[in-house]
């Protein structure tokens, strides 16, 4: 309810989605972040889906790794935006990556700009 209204079913949708990718985002980014685990980790790669109703930011992010250090990825996780349907992918240390793979401060910053308010 707001002001003793009920959301519309499509706002209350929206709300059910987007909540849900950032707790399972968030859930991969505390896994990989374990002690036990971070050792095994060199990153996490942003992972968007791409269809008609992919977004920019999400269309531009996608297949960008984020090393486990770089300050951007909890900044840059999904959710990107209302909606957002995009994943994080845990890379391990025995996973080959391109370094063109890893994300660039500018990448980042177009990010951030894309993202919008409320997100980054």
């Amino acid at each position: 309810l707001r002001d003793d209204e009920a959301l519309a079913p499509w706002r209350l949708e929206a709300i059910a989605r987007t909540e849900s990718t950032a707790a399972y985002n968030q859930g991969r980014l505390v896994m990989a972040r374990d002690p036990d685990i971070a050792e095994y980790m060199t990153g996490m790669q942003y992972s968007a889906i791409i269809d008609t109703r992919t977004t920019e930011v999400c269309r531009q992010l996608d297949g960008k790794v984020f090393r486990m250090t770089d300050e951007a990825l909890d900044r840059l996780a999904p959710p990107a935006h209302v909606n957002c349907r995009s994943l994080l992918v845990p890379v391990t240390v025995s996973t080959e990556v391109d370094e063109g793979d890893f994300i660039t401060p500018s990448e980042i910053g177009k990010g951030i700009e894309l993202s919008g308010k409320g997100f980054a």
